[in-house]
């Protein structure tokens, strides 16, 4: 229901709850500097997405070590290179297992279309 309010897909529309949910409940610190201002909406994405295959038990860690230095002023490439670095270090396991599992959850599938002569 709420894919179609906000015109997406339903998948896109759960993939969104999902990162929202986990930066809600999981990222804190995250969640408090994008509230305040100081991560724009663009940086969290980044943040939430390279916190993916990090463990439960080892969010917190995570996070201080990516707001152990200055941020914000980061450029995206940079902040998620440091969040992919802080995953790696805070899970070592977790994140390369995300590494790994990567390709698999990626897909793209073509087939007819309803008008002749096109794919969809």
């Amino acid at each position: 229901m709420l894919a179609t309010e906000f015109r997406v897909s339903p998948r896109a529309m759960r993939t969104n709850l999902n990162r929202a949910r986990r930066l809600v409940n999981l990222l804190p610190q995250t969640h408090s500097l994008a509230l305040a201002g100081v991560l724009e909406p663009w940086r969290v994405a980044g943040v939430v997405q390279a916190s993916q295959g990090v463990g439960f038990a080892h969010l917190t860690e995570f996070e201080a070590r990516l707001y152990a230095t200055d941020v914000p002023d980061l450029p995206k490439p940079r902040l998620v290179e440091r969040a992919g670095r802080a995953a790696m270090k805070a899970d070592t396991a977790g994140a390369a297992d995300a590494v790994r599992s990567a390709p698999t959850r990626r897909s793209l599938s073509v087939g007819p279309g309803e008008s002749a002569g096109l794919m969809r």
